[in-house]
């Protein structure tokens, strides 16, 4: 009954305190010893005692939040680590040979986990362009990719590069890299995240839902935390926003597939941001929130309520090069929130005058026969009507042309 559940439930917890107070020892024991290794100026010692170290984070028995706890330990002797890598550098060791010396420590994680302690202290140098190192790490931590341990990983990857993204105004813009490649590393580290904590929700017993979707509302601020980057970066502009994160994280959101993740990372991005950005790009955040919902209603119920227009009436839509005399009409694609480019930008007319990128659009109709804008109909939806349908929907089209 009740009472054994309750008792079962304090002897976990125990059982939990036990393992992270055994496990902090044994951090707190190899510190010692690769400190005393550091003050001694040898590297090799102080490389094995770290390994010994972060072999602890290899551990699958703690819950999510005892890792934390393990993790917090844990990075705090790696500050220390990479002081010494710092001073060994200044003493004449070139980057390049450490970083080529620690890919050879132990198992994959605590190699990684090294590599980029080490790997922080390379871009500082300038050794190399921060952006090649960062395209590195991104791509190397792929190798960890049990959920809870690979989450923490990136995580610290993501703590360590903070600082040297070559984001516009900071020393590594330029020969570092650009605004956009800081960008592309956030995200990429992002997605992989939120595919780790995703993945959460698959492993272990169906009857043990409920604790796995509680364990991942504790490890959602992990993910959360690279949406906070890229609201943090000078170089993310309005137009940058609309442009390349926004489309990004929105089919991020959109492809998992995953209720838990879904409303958080909106809640995120809508908190991160500024309004301002929210408001400017409002039709593209709603089309996808609209996407959202349909996907969380079940399949059947979104058989029915999508409305793909046909193709036949989809190509009778005129396309052309935008001229100077479009932007009278409009001055950018709604859907996307950019402003045409005359002469290179191609639009697509609906029937109610509205214009379009055809590219932007064409997915939209993909679920809808109607104006993105105002829900005004584009010919018939498709259907197995006959063919006396199509041409009346596009009289009916021409019709509302000639009237605008």
């Amino acid at each position: 009954g009740p009472p054994a559940a309750m008792a079962a439930k304090e002897s976990a917890a125990e059982e939990q305190k036990r393992l992270l107070e055994e496990m902090t020892q044994k951090v707190q024991q190899n510190a010692f010893y690769m400190k005393r290794a550091m003050d001694n100026d040898d590297l090799k010692e102080a490389l094995k005692f770290a390994s010994n170290m972060l072999n602890e984070l290899r551990t699958g028995l703690l819950s999510p939040k005892n890792y934390y706890e393990l993790y917090m330990l844990v990075f705090d002797q790696l500050q220390a680590l990479e002081m010494f890598f710092a001073e060994v550098h200044k003493k004449g060791t070139p980057m390049s040979k450490l970083y080529e010396m620690v890919q050879h420590a132990g198992n994959v994680l605590t190699r990684l986990y090294l590599l980029i302690t080490v790997g922080s202290v390379y871009i500082k140098s300038k050794e190399a362009p921060a952006k090649d190192i960062l395209v590195d790490l991104v791509e190397m931590v792929k190798g960890v990719q049990q959920p809870t341990r690979g989450l923490f990983l990136r995580y610290y990857l993501s703590q360590k590069s903070k600082d040297k993204l070559p984001d516009q105004h900071t020393e590594y813009h330029g020969h570092g890299g650009t605004v956009n490649d800081a960008i592309e590393f956030i995200l990429q580290n992002f997605s992989e995240m939120n595919r780790l904590w995703v993945r959460m929700q698959h492993q272990g017993a169906v009857r043990q839902r409920k604790r796995r979707e509680r364990e991942r509302q504790e490890l959602r601020i992990l993910v959360g935390s690279s949406l906070v980057r890229l609201s943090q970066l000078e170089g993310v502009d309005l137009a940058t926003y609309s442009r390349v994160v926004l489309p990004k994280v929105l089919e991020q959101i959109t492809g998992c597939k995953d209720r838990i993740a879904q409303q958080y990372l909106l809640d995120c991005l809508i908190q991160v941001f500024p309004d301002e950005f929210h408001l400017r790009t409002l039709e593209t955040f709603l089309n996808e929130a609209s996407v959202q919902l349909a996907q969380m209603q079940s399949d059947e119920e979104v058989r029915e309520r999508t409305n793909p227009a046909r193709d036949d009436e989809v190509a009778k839509l005129r396309e052309f090069t935008v001229t100077a005399a479009t932007l009278e009409q409009s001055d950018k694609c709604s859907v996307c929130v950019c402003d045409w480019e005359v002469g290179k930008d191609k639009a697509l007319e609906l029937p109610c005058k509205h214009l379009f990128h055809p590219i932007c659009v064409k997915q939209w109709f993909n679920r809808q026969n109607t104006c993105p804008l105002c829900r005004a109909p584009v010919g018939d939806p498709a259907s197995p009507a006959d063919s006396g349908g199509a041409s009346g929907g596009a009289s009916g089209g021409a019709g509302g042309g000639a009237g605008a």
